[in-house]
């Protein structure tokens, strides 16, 4: 299956787009976070997703791809909050989330926020925050 963007209401009114990539089974579902720049319709390898037997899913981070932007700064926690919106909507329960790059920092908040809604989480070439890392 290719990808398909599937437009989903925010409890704050904003639209965000959703991503489905991979196998339609709904048995074995990692929700990923894109890259920045980027957007959910980028499956790393679409190839290896299908012969998995997983169902990725992908959405859009507020003001990328189809998503409609943050009312203030789009930062890690509104990103973080929207995904954990998904997981809830989609009823979803414990999911693995993987994240590459600031997709990474975006899987993270959702771990450190709602971690009742993770099994497991990898995360990919993401940076830590400036102020942690005396560089």
């Amino acid at each position: 299956m290719s990808s398909t963007g599937e437009i989903i209401t925010l409890r704050d009114g904003r639209r965000a787009v959703v991503h489905r990539h991979g196998a339609d089974t709904g048995r074995r579902v990692v929700v990923f976070c894109h890259p920045a720049p980027g957007s959910g319709a980028f499956d790393p390898d679409p190839a290896a997703t299908r012969l998995a037997g997983v169902t990725l899913l992908a959405l859009d981070r507020p003001g990328y791809g189809g998503s409609d932007p943050a009312t203030d700064w789009a930062d890690v926690p509104t990103a973080a909050d929207d995904l954990a919106e998904l997981i809830d909507q989609r009823r979803l329960g414990r999911v693995a989330v993987a994240g590459w790059s600031g997709g990474g920092r975006v899987d993270l908040g959702d771990v450190a926020r709602r971690p009742d809604q993770v099994r497991c989480v990898a995360v990919l070439a993401t940076t830590a925050p400036d102020e942690e890392v005396p560089w």
